[in-house]
């Protein structure tokens, strides 16, 4: 007899490649009837699977694994962001209540299995908060990279350095995330920071009037920049909006306290339990278990 957590692991495996080749399928026939498909990134690789082109390069085996790694590579990683996001909003109770406000009003109060995709972009709120979760707790510290043919230099303090072409290079994600020249108090952990409001008048003090905030370019990309950057991107930005949303809907997420311990000291205990951290594989607390979470229905 097969373990019942390995029972469910292969069924939604198998699910997933149902999925996936449905989709495959549906952009196929698309493409055979001369229309452009979805234009992502699925009717790309579907194009290269294309054996009537002399471009056709990909099996259908090939097609399903490149689609499966992309799938991986936005789950793991926003695992772990969720995990540091949860976390430091159980310790911000009015955090929880300026989410819940914007999500009361673009869903009409629906619940969670009547939302559609549609609504996402309108949750300006939530992308702040994984934006800034982002910001301070990248799962990716570093991104390798190599300079390209031309030389560059590079003035730091009194020096001009001189970096050849086609050298490897590490840009540091929480140096330059956390750089106060960029960032007003960069080590506070503050969503608000991302969101903008477009004027004074009435018509502009409610969410309509909110706008999020556009770094300069260089300043934050824990998805990388440029035409190399991270596959996952949107796939991650979805899932860690949607997570949220639907969490925060429905909950209050609250840390239990010690013997003795007011809000404040529950703040900074999370705030310490998020920034004791290492880099293994991905960012991650060292010891999560500090702090005990629970979820109280709204």
């Amino acid at each position: 007899m097969m373990p019942r957590t390995l029972s469910k692991i292969g069924h939604a495996a198998q699910d997933l490649k149902e999925a996936i080749t449905k989709v495959t399928a549906e952009e196929t026939a698309a493409l055979r009837n001369g229309k452009q498909g979805s234009g992502g990134l699925i009717t790309s690789l579907v194009r290269a699977m294309d054996h009537t082109s002399e471009r056709g390069v990909l099996s259908h085996e090939e097609i399903l694994g490149n689609i499966f790694m992309i799938n991986f590579a936005g789950l793991d990683t926003t695992a772990n962001v969720l995990a540091f996001m949860i976390m430091r909003l159980a310790g911000e109770p009015d955090i929880q209540d300026w989410l819940h406000e914007e999500i009361i009003t673009v869903t009409q109060g629906r619940p969670v299995e009547d939302w559609d995709y549609v609504l996402f972009p309108r949750f300006k709120r939530c992308f702040a908060v994984f934006l800034e979760t982002l910001r301070l707790y990248p799962p990716v510290t570093g991104l390798p990279k190599m300079t390209s043919s031309g030389v560059h230099t590079v003035q730091v303090g009194e020096r001009l350095i001189t970096i050849p072409p086609g050298t490897d290079v590490f840009p540091m994600l929480l140096g330059i995330q956390t750089d106060p020249r960029y960032w007003a108090d960069p080590f506070v952990w503050k969503p608000s920071r991302w969101i903008l409001r477009s004027g004074a008048s009435e018509a502009s003090k409610g969410l309509d009037g909110e706008t999020l905030f556009v770094p300069q370019g260089g300043t934050f990309f824990p998805w990388s920049e440029g035409p190399q950057n991270c596959l996952g991107k949107k796939v991650s930005q979805v899932e860690g909006v949607a997570v949220l949303a639907s969490l925060v809907s429905t909950y209050l997420i609250r840390a239990k306290p010690d013997p003795g311990e007011n809000e404040d000291d529950i703040r900074k205990r999370i705030e310490d339990c998020c920034d004791d951290n290492n880099f293994s594989v991905l960012l991650e607390m060292n010891n999560p278990a500090k702090v005990r979470l629970e979820c109280v229905e709204r």
